[in-house]
């Protein structure tokens, strides 16, 4: 058995036939499962092309928020907020983690290089989350493409270890930029998220 192309262990058909294979999917994810088999000659076989979904829909369970917010604001002045929150870390990880909460409704917006380019998770252990409803990330910048070598869009996460997010719409209406930039981090969750790219032309 295969999880999106990608090969489970291999276990016996009988096994296979009562108490089935166990896979780790990512709360609230929709998996795409295959199938290849051996022969008796210890030939594998391509993967299979009938398919089934397994959509999990167990509850994520959301911890207390360390801080609402409940205001529109930038992309700069949220950035501000965040950082703010990471350099007096102690006041807000009791539990373990830094939890921002926004209010449904609440939107962060940048509309040129001056409201800022794109919003940075500034440390480890971070849940950004809509609790009530959804919160928006709405980059509308029409403005001139900043180097390559800058970051925009929406949400830009990398090097981090739990950065997980819920109930946000994340859209991208300016000429350049992605909407969620995830790289070399540990993501216990994403979910209720919309992703959103209307005339994107080029990707940093």
């Amino acid at each position: 058995m295969g999880l999106n192309g990608f090969m489970s262990p291999w276990i016996a058909g009988a096994t296979f036939t009562t108490s089935g294979l166990p896979i780790s999917v990512m709360d609230g994810s929709s998996n795409t499962i295959y199938g290849r088999a051996f022969d008796m000659a210890g030939n594998m076989s391509a993967c299979s092309s009938a398919s089934i979904v397994y959509v999990d829909s167990s509850p994520v369970s959301l911890p207390p928020c360390d801080i609402v917010l409940s205001e529109d604001m930038t992309f700069k002045e949220f950035q501000l907020r965040l950082d703010s929150m990471q350099s007096d870390r102690t006041l807000y990880d009791a539990d373990g983690a830094v939890v921002v909460c926004l209010q449904n409704g609440v939107t962060i917006s940048t509309a040129s290089s001056e409201q800022g380019n794109c919003i940075s998770i500034p440390g480890n252990d971070f849940l950004l989350s809509a609790p009530s409803g959804t919160a928006y990330v709405r980059n509308s910048r029409t403005d001139a493409n900043p180097s390559a070598n800058q970051a925009q869009g929406g949400l830009y996460v990398t090097g981090k270890t739990n950065f997980s997010a819920y109930g946000l719409s994340i859209e991208t209406q300016g000429t350049s930029g992605s909407g969620l930039t995830i790289e070399n981090s540990t993501v216990p969750f994403l979910r209720n998220l919309h992703i959103q790219a209307n005339a994107v032309s080029e990707l940093p």
